[in-house]
């Protein structure tokens, strides 16, 4: 996942969620870092074939209403695992160091 990085977005973030980490602080490119978007994409939304953008947008939008806590706990608690394995890989793929 990319940090927001538009005026705009950056601007409402920082007026609306403490301690936003700005587009200078999270490393681009990485969606193995963002743990509920890869784990959603990965178990949920792209495990269906989609025709067009709007299913697969309604897809995602009902992936994610459907989240619960029960699953969203150990993708969240996965943040730190994931963190030691990027810095390990020196910014590389590191999916294959969290089995």
């Amino acid at each position: 996942m990319r940090a927001p990085t538009g005026l705009g977005s950056c601007s409402f973030c920082e007026s609306h969620f403490p301690g936003y980490w700005t587009k200078d602080f999270w490393p681009p490119n990485s969606p193995g870092l963002n743990p509920i978007d890869f784990a959603v994409y990965l178990q949920q939304v792209s495990s269906k074939s989609h025709q067009n953008l709007n299913a697969l947008k309604a897809s995602l939008q009902k992936t994610w209403d459907d989240i619960n806590v029960t699953f969203l706990r150990p993708t969240v608690t996965s943040v730190e695992k994931r963190l030691k394995a990027y810095i390990a890989a020196k910014g590389a793929h590191f999916e294959h160091l969290l089995e």
